[in-house]
């Protein structure tokens, strides 16, 4: 597993379709983005909890969990693994966007949207319902006036 420039081993004590829980000598903290390297395959997953030294991620993409459970059919072993010492690691050339990686950025900023967007449903409702409550009782208020006189 590597997390910013520096690498360890895992275990894999449990594993889904969406995630990962694992066992390091240190767990990363909360909202760290960690690889997670085995022979042909890197995984990038977000740390969700962390409980000392064991703690789950979250994959951006599906895991394939026949193979992570069965090494025989993957033909790699279940120990996530550097293939490289940690001092070969130079820090990867990655975007950061207001001190998130720009993946959770771009997330974090789809999200903004979203809410702008329905915000702005909300605002074109309540005028909508505003402008239809105002014909209505103006339509009640000649009414009445009308018949007073």
């Amino acid at each position: 597993m590597r997390v910013d420039s520096s690498c360890c081993n895992v275990t894999i004590c449990n594993v889904s379709s969406r995630g990962l829980m694992l066992r390091a000598t240190q767990a990363p903290p909360r909202g760290a983005y960690v690889e997670l390297m085995r022979p042909g395959a890197v995984t990038v997953a977000r740390v969700v909890w962390s409980d000392g030294v064991t703690f789950g991620v979250q994959t951006r993409e599906k895991l394939d969990v026949k193979a992570m459970t069965n090494p025989a059919a993957a033909g790699s072993s279940l120990a996530l693994q550097p293939q490289r010492s940690s001092a070969e690691f130079a820090p990867a050339a990655r975007s950061y966007v207001g001190g998130l990686h720009a993946g959770a950025a771009s997330e974090a900023t789809g999200h903004r949207l979203q809410y702008l967007a329905i915000g702005f449903v909300v605002l074109f409702a309540a005028i909508f319902g505003a402008l239809l409550a105002h014909d209505l009782l103006s339509g009640l208020s000649r009414a009445v006036t009308t018949a007073m006189r």
